[in-house]
C-alpha cells in the first residue's frame, strides 16, 4: 500500500492555481462594483477608506506643503487625515520627479506598484504551488497594503529581485530599498552576499545614516506608535500599559531564538538554512526584514507581506512540527485585523503569541544560517591552507 504523503495535497499543478488566483482577484473586483470601494475594503479587511491610494495621498500632501514653505513632518494640511508624513525626504523627490500634484500621474505609479506586488506574489504562488497561497494572499494584511496603497509593496518587489539575482547587482537594488524605506537594511544580516560585499555595504550604509540622522529623527517621530492591529515588542509593551520595556521583550525574545537554534532537534529541522537555493535566499530576507521590525519597533500589519518570502522554504523544504507551526503563525499573524475585531481580547493575545513565536524561530533560522555559513567559509580556508603531501 502506497503511503500517504500529506503535504503532496498542499501542491496543485499550476494551471489550478493559476485559476484559483484569478478567481480570487476576480471576485475582490467583483465585490468593488457591486458595493463600491469603500465598502468592499471595509468588508475586507476593516479598512475605512475614502479614496484609492490613500497612503500615497501623504506623500501628494506633503509635496503640496512643501511647495508652501510648510513642514509636512509637523503639519501636512493636505492629507485626507491630517497625518504628519512619516517617509524619507527622498519620497519628496520622487513626488516632484513624477508629478505627484497631478491625479494622473499618482494614479499610474499607485496601479503600477500594485501591480508589480501582485505580479510578484502570482510568480511566487505559481513557482511554489500550493494551496497555502490562497488564505496567505487573501489575508488582511496583504489586502490592507493593497486598499492602502502602501509603498511597501514597491519594496517588497525591490527586495525580491535583489534576492533572487544576487550579487552586486541584487545588492545595489537593495541598497535602493533602504534608501525608500530604512528596513531593508536587514538584508546586510541574512547571509545572502559575500562578507565583502556587505562589509562595504555596511560602511556605507553607517555613513548614510549619520548623515541623514536628522531626517530619521524626524521620521521617528512623525511616525505613530500603533498598539492595535501591529505587531512588534513596542506593541506587547503597550498592550501590557509598559509594565515591561520593549527593549527588555527584545533581548528575551533574542534568547529564546539562541536557545531554539541550539536544540539539536529544531537544528535538525533547519540544517540546510545556509543553502543558496532561492527559497532559502528568500527565507533569509523575508526573516531578517521581520525580526528586525520586530525587535526594534512596531509596525502596522500590512508589513506582514514580507512573511510571503518565508512561504517557499516553509512548503518545499520544512517539514514536521516545525512547518506546521511556522503555516500556522504565519497565518494567524496575517490575518490579526479580523482576529483582534472579532475575537477581542483572545484575538489580540493570540496574534502576538503567535508572532513572538514566529520572531523567535525565524531568528533561530537566521542564526543556525550564520552560523553554518561562517563554519562552512571557514572550513574552506582550513582546506585551503593545508600544506600538499610531499
Amino acid at each position: 500500500m502506497t503511503p500517504l504523503h500529506w503535504h503532496k495535497l498542499l501542491q496543485p499543478s499550476n494551471a489550478v492555481m493559476a485559476a484559483s488566483l484569478l478567481l480570487l482577484a476576480g471576485s475582490i473586483v467583483v465585490l468593488i462594483q457591486t458595493v463600491g470601494w469603500t465598502r468592499a475594503w471595509y468588508w475586507l479587511c476593516a479598512l475605512e477608506l475614502d479614496g484609492t491610494f490613500y497612503d500615497l495621498r501623504s506623500i501628494q500632501a506633503a509635496l503640496d506643503a512643501v511647495d508652501r514653505g510648510i513642514d509636512p513632518r509637523l503639519d501636512n494640511p493636505g492629507d485626507p487625515d491630517g497625518r504628519a508624513m512619516n517617509y524619507p525626504w527622498v519620497w519628496i523627490s520622487i513626488a516632484r520627479a513624477l508629478d505627484f500634484t497631478q491625479e494622473t500621474h499618482l494614479y499610474v505609479f499607485g496601479v503600477t506598484m500594485t501591480a508589480s506586488f501582485l505580479a510578484c506574489c502570482a510568480w511566487l504562488a505559481l513557482r511554489h504551488p500550493s494551496w497555502l497561497w490562497l488564505p496567505a494572499l487573501a489575508s488582511t494584511s496583504v489586502l490592507s497594503a493593497v486598499a492602502l496603497g502602501n509603498n511597501d509593496m514597491l519594496i517588497f518587489a525591490l527586495v525580491l529581485i535583489a534576492t533572487r539575482i544576487g550579487g552586486a547587482s541584487g545588492l545595489v537594488m537593495a541598497s535602493l530599498a533602504a534608501t525608500l524605506k530604512i528596513y531593508p537594511l536587514a538584508l546586510l544580516l541574512g547571509g545572502l552576499w559575500p562578507r565583502r560585499l556587505v562589509i562595504a555595504a555596511l560602511g556605507v550604509a553607517v555613513l548614510a545614516v549619520g548623515l541623514a540622522w536628522n531626517d530619521l529623527r524626524e521620521v521617528a517621530a512623525a511616525t505613530p506608535q500603533p498598539s492595535g492591529w501591529a505587531y512588534g515588542t513596542k506593541t506587547i509593551a503597550a498592550n501590557l500599559q509598559w509594565a515591561l520595556p520593549w527593549w527588555v521583550l527584545s533581548v528575551f525574545v533574542l534568547a529564546m531564538a539562541v536557545a531554539f537554534h541550539r536544540h539539536p532537534v529544531a537544528r535538525a529541522r533547519m540544517s540546510d538554512a545556509h543553502s543558496d537555493d532561492p527559497t532559502a535566499r528568500w527565507m533569509a530576507a523575508g526573516s531578517a526584514v521581520y525580526v528586525l521590525t520586530y525587535l526594534v519597533n512596531s509596525n502596522w500589519d500590512y508589513r506582514l507581506i514580507f512573511l510571503l518570502l518565508v512561504l517557499p522554504w516553509t512548503i518545499e523544504r520544512c517539514r514536521g512540527w516545525l512547518r506546521a507551526c511556522l503555516l500556522g503563525s504565519i497565518l494567524i499573524a496575517m490575518n490579526e485585523t479580523w482576529l483582534v475585531r472579532l475575537f477581542f481580547p483572545g484575538g489580540l493575545w493570540l496574534t502576538l503569541f503567535c508572532e513572538a513565536a514566529l520572531a523567535v524561530m525565524l531568528c533561530a533560522w537566521l542564526i543556525c544560517r550564520l552560523d553554518d555559513s561562517c563554519r562552512d567559509r571557514l572550513g574552506g580556508a582550513r582546506v585551503q591552507a593545508r600544506p600538499r603531501a610531499l
